[in-house]
């Protein structure tokens, strides 16, 4: 199924339209509150830092329970409800102009997301063939990373015209906008019904933690993408620091971040129009592989060896295009793994599992640095990628496809 004959299909073409809504929305509400919190308000970094830890909070301690909502109710509906409130939230910031205000809507903004995105995840599980599944979470990865490049944009012109309040009402309509696109969606009610009654207990949240360990290749799909978001939040938020160690000049500095976010979108394609010859949870694999090896060559740099910048800029192409094949092929692996009726509670358990690092990835990375330095640690998480995706590798070249059908257990 080529990207055509996909988005031929009417109602996967408005989730697909309303999710790059969303998601332009999203990451316009960031920078824009970002921006005032930096530049207007100067800020210390202990409170820029509380920013993250509020956004994260949602996903870990709300995502069980949105899970078990996706799996109880009619996803078309809860779309559009969490569409329709973060409308309303949105507009929030430009009546209440005090940081903890701020913090507060931002926190109900990310939790009415944590809500809207396993149900997301389910219709694109319902609304596709399974043949077409890597070109349409290509094409979410696609949103995502467009939506980085064109909020930014957008949040620069606004902040040049110094009005704030036009970022805020352009993601009142986004929102609207989506949420009127998703109304067309035939009703996503649940097609295979388990025979237990999916409950709010606590049987119902350690339902879909449950299912993961049962399924050996979502498992280590799991493990692989805690690993891998653990280990990239240790050093993303350093990649400058790394820069000037190696002799790039600050000026060139946005070159090499413009590079990661081209090499990312131009990987959300070739995977969508390649990605279905390698199995899902290989492509995982393999990709991390090369990651792995890219970020010792990384951490070698300054050590052992000296490149010039556009060798920095063709290899930050290659770990982003590369890298871009991770979430694309773990989401396939999840709804090729998972039963409709599972489907929103093993989302959520998978994305209260991947968001810990959050926490506690960047105050390691830091303590890391000071500790060995930057170089050698690119070197060590370069190392474990490689470790790790040899043995997954090799575990899933010896193990049998069979997996315990293990559905009413959990359910």
């Amino acid at each position: 199924m080529g990207y055509k004959e996909l988005l031929k299909i009417n109602s996967y073409r408005n989730l697909f339209v309303g999710q790059v809504l969303s998601d332009i929305g999203n990451w316009l509400t960031y920078i824009i509150i970002i921006s005032i919190f930096t530049y207007q308000w100067n800020l210390p970094p202990s409170k820029l830092a509380l920013l993250t830890i509020f956004i994260s909070i949602p996903w870990i301690v709300l995502s069980p329970f949105s899970g078990i909502f996706s799996d109880m109710f009619d996803r078309k509906k809860i779309m559009v409800v969490c569409d329709f409130l973060r409308a309303l939230l949105v507009i929030l910031p430009i009546f209440f102009q005090s940081y903890w205000a701020i913090l507060l809507i931002i926190t109900l903004i990310h939790s009415t997301a944590v809500f809207f995105e396993p149900s997301k995840q389910s219709a694109i599980k319902e609304l596709v063939p399974e043949q077409g599944l890597i070109k349409a979470n290509s094409l979410s990865q696609l949103s995502s990373e467009l939506s980085k490049i064109v909020a930014p944009s957008i949040g620069g012109l606004v902040l040049f015209f110094g009005n704030t309040s036009i970022a805020f009402i352009l993601n009142f309509i986004c929102f609207l906008l989506s949420a009127s696109l998703l109304l067309k969606l035939p009703h996503l009610k649940i097609q295979e019904q388990p025979k237990k009654e999916v409950k709010v207990n606590i049987h119902g949240l350690l339902s879909g933690f449950k299912f993961i360990v049962s399924r050996s290749k979502l498992l280590l799909s799991v493990i692989s993408m805690f690993f891998i978001t653990f280990f990239i939040f240790i050093i993303d938020s350093f990649i400058a620091l790394w820069s000037k160690g190696v002799g790039i000049p600050s000026s060139l500095f946005p070159l090499l971040i413009s590079a990661i976010g081209v090499g990312s979108l131009i990987g959300a394609i070739v995977v969508g129009k390649f990605g279905e010859r390698i199995s899902p949870i290989k492509l995982n694999l393999f990709s991390i592989l090369v990651v792995g090896l890219l970020f010792s060559i990384i951490g070698l740099s300054g050590e052992l060896f000296e490149l010039h910048f556009v060798f920095w800029l063709c290899i930050w192409s290659i770990i982003a295009l590369v890298g871009s094949a991770v979430p694309i092929s773990f989401a396939v692996v999840l709804q090729t793994q998972t039963p409709s009726h599972l489907m929103g509670r093993v989302y959520s358990a998978s994305e209260s599992i991947t968001n810990i690092p959050m926490f506690i990835a960047p105050l390691l990375g830091a303590w890391l640095i000071n500790l060995i330095g930057i170089g050698y640690v690119f070197l060590s998480v370069g190392f474990f990628f490689v470790l790790f995706t040899t043995i997954g590798l090799f575990f899933v070249q010896n193990r049998g496809a069979h997996d315990k059908q293990t559905e009413l257990d959990v359910v």
